[in-house]
């Protein structure tokens, strides 16, 4: 947990003797389960307020695919620190994580994964879509629509921020039961491209391959000084640059 909180002016030298003080603020990781379209469990994580556990809006969805991964293997209260650790998450995250967990036969994790997201994001919406509808008081009838709608919508495109140039979809990958036993690395995976009109426009000149393949994939360390690849990033780090 975080507390702070900073003075305002000097100290009184009158009655009381204790000045004026800002409001102390104490912040806390909270993690709020829910289920996710298809019924199977899932958890938000997220930094902030600690009598006010009000999610970010933007999020990026991170998947656990092994077959024995849950809830307690992932930890993710201590998995969310990790992340922003030696990072500047670690003063202000102003991100929200989700944790899936999908079960995925080896080499199918990539595909399964974003076939999940394309459906969760099809339910739940676009989160801009979700404020929108709120300012002109939308309603819905349909009970399940009702229900999702507690939940914050997903991002509607990573594309626009300049670490993603080319890619709508960004997910993460775990591929380990265990984050902290296994290689402390996720699989960053990039999808939904934009067009090949689009590409080619932006990558006139560049010597940009010539044509943008349907995914990209990355690998990136969960802290610094994991993993025994050569030069990962970090995730913290990237989730920093997508946001900014």
């Amino acid at each position: 947990m975080t507390t702070w909180g900073s003075r305002r002016g000097a100290p009184a030298t009158g009655r009381g003797g204790l000045g004026q003080m800002r409001p102390v603020r104490r912040l806390k990781t909270h993690v709020l389960p829910f289920m996710d379209h298809a019924g199977g469990a899932a958890c938000i994580v997220f930094e902030g307020r600690e009598a006010c556990p009000l999610s970010p809006l933007y999020g990026i969805a991170i998947y656990f695919t092994h077959p024995d991964a849950s809830h307690d293997t992932a930890n993710p209260e201590v998995l969310f620190d990790a992340i922003r650790r030696d990072t500047p998450l670690s003063n202000h995250c102003p991100i929200r994580l989700e944790f899936f967990f999908n079960p995925s036969a080896a080499g199918a994790e990539i595909g399964a994964c974003i076939a999940h997201y394309r459906a969760e994001k099809s339910l739940r919406g676009d989160y801009r879509r979700q404020i929108q509808a709120v300012e002109s008081s939308t309603e819905t009838d349909n009970d399940e629509r009702a229900r999702v709608q507690r939940l914050p919508g997903m991002v509607s495109s990573y594309v626009n921020h300049p670490s993603i140039k080319y890619y709508h979809g960004l997910l993460y990958i775990c591929l380990d039961q265990d984050w902290r036993a296994g290689r402390r690395v996720m699989r960053r995976v990039h999808f939904d491209p934009i067009s090949q009109e689009q590409y080619a426009a932006l990558t006139q000149d560049s010597g940009e391959h010539e044509t943008l393949a349907p995914t990209y994939l990355a690998w990136d360390a969960i802290e610094r000084g994991d993993a025994n690849l050569q030069g990962p990033g970090l995730v913290g780090m990237r989730l920093l640059r997508c946001h900014s």
